[in-house]
């Protein structure tokens, strides 16, 4: 008896190998749908439990300078309105506490969209 059920086992393997590709691909389809459904509701399921991306963080003189790739004289001078170098286009700082004498700091995105901006008005003359 062993070795008839071995037999059979056999002759439904090799039942598949004779399958056309046709028949091969609609039940490849059919076995992979629910899989296909269970991948995408877990791949929901994890972006929605992603925490959101930092976009913007406020940045401190020596990176903005790094950034705008100006001196320190010259990027207080295009944020001066009394300035010949004034650059109304320039983000503003503001103050990190509550005193005069709190740090300053900037956007990233603001000084990024700054050079940005620059580069464009450089590119369309």
């Amino acid at each position: 008896m062993p070795h008839l059920a071995s037999t059979r086992k056999a002759s439904s393997s090799y039942a598949i190998h004779q399958a056309s590709p046709q028949a091969i691909k609609a039940t490849a389809t059919a076995s992979a749908a629910p899989d296909l459904a269970v991948i995408e509701r877990l791949d929901a399921i994890y972006k929605a439990i992603q925490p959101a991306p930092v976009l913007d963080r406020a940045i401190r003189l020596p990176e903005v300078l790094d950034i705008v790739g100006v001196s320190k004289s010259t990027w207080y001078a295009r944020l001066n309105p009394n300035s010949p170098s004034y650059d109304p286009r320039a983000p503003q700082p503001f103050k990190l506490g509550a005193t005069a004498g709190s740090p300053s700091a900037w956007w990233l995105s603001a000084t990024v969209g700054y050079v940005q901006a620059c580069a464009n008005a450089q590119a369309s003359n």
